[in-house]
């Protein structure tokens, strides 16, 4: 038990830092997906929910550009914590108002807090770790984004179900927050300041190889497919004639669906290539996404 609480020991790090993603991901993102057939009813339109959920991309995306310049692990840390304070305070006023100024704020601040908890967490954690294959260690970590989805999605659909109320389940999810974010809060820390020399290198433009610009291409447009997709999930499954109703219990299963994923997808890497299994894993989501499309038609 002891060791739950040791900041170095690597089940430790482990388990903040998958709490960190529910929290950095789940309560700040991927939640909003969950909780929008509710909310649809009496507040949000479609087009008003695809602003918001643009909008916190947008936040995140801004807070993966400026992770990527922070080289201090020290730095990061303070990064991290910032991120997990922003996310209770965001989450906790979307339960309070339905003004859709402070909703458009809320979203894009829990996004870049999102970055923050997640890939500066990551960092936090692929630094901490002691082990010989701290990659494999890190697809158990990444498997925290299925966790991040299936947790988030149960508890807005107990709160709705008992409560009727789509914000209740943005306070209880505040409150769910700081109990996990005191934990990757005192994991994810160093118990003295961590020296460090950053050696400084002039970008080189060279890297632009027509490989990386095809790859960049071919992620903005998967990133696309996976925000529409991804956000409007339960909406879309509730819209095709049958399965009315199922949107939710479909999106659980995503979450069920991730947690073994990240292990799964990290080990056929080390087998046979990143670049061949990130082919066969974009080549799935095209092939998913058309036949959500398919029904439509």
């Amino acid at each position: 038990m002891n060791k739950l609480f040791d900041r170095n020991d690597n089940l430790a790090i482990i388990i903040a830092g998958i709490f960190s993603i529910i929290v950095g991901l789940g309560i700040s993102r991927f939640v909003f997906t969950s909780l929008i057939p509710s909310m649809l009813d009496n507040f949000l339109t479609i087009t008003f929910a695809g602003i918001l959920a643009s909008l916190n991309f947008a936040g995140y995306l801004a807070g993966a550009m400026l992770s990527i310049f922070i080289k201090d692990i020290n730095q990061k840390v303070k990064l991290f914590r910032i991120g997990l304070v922003i996310i209770f305070f965001t989450t906790l006023i979307q339960g309070f108002t339905q003004n859709e100024v402070i909703w458009i704020i809320c979203r894009i601040l829990a996004g870049f807090g999102g970055a923050m908890a997640f890939i500066v967490g990551a960092a936090i954690v692929m630094t901490k770790l002691k082990m010989e294959s701290k990659t494999k260690a890190m697809g158990i970590h990444f498997s925290g984004i299925g966790f991040s989805i299936f947790t988030t999605d149960l508890i807005s659909r107990y709160t709705i179900s008992h409560f009727n109320s789509w914000e209740y389940s943005w306070i209880i999810l505040s409150v769910i927050a700081v109990i996990l974010s005191i934990y990757s809060w005192y994991i994810l820390s160093f118990d003295k300041k961590v020296e460090t020399s950053t050696l400084k290198h002039k970008f080189d433009f060279s890297i632009f190889t027509l490989f990386v610009i095809i790859l960049i291409i071919a992620y903005f447009t998967e990133g696309v497919g996976f925000v529409v997709q991804g956000t409007f999930l339960p909406d879309i499954i509730n819209a095709i004639p049958g399965l009315e109703g199922m949107g939710n219990f479909t999106w659980t299963l995503v979450g069920l669906a991730g947690i073994p994923s990240c292990i799964i997808w990290m080990r056929l890497a080390h087998k046979y290539g990143s670049v061949n299994i990130i082919i066969i894993a974009m080549l799935l989501q095209c092939i998913a996404a058309l036949t959500q499309i398919a029904p439509m038609a």
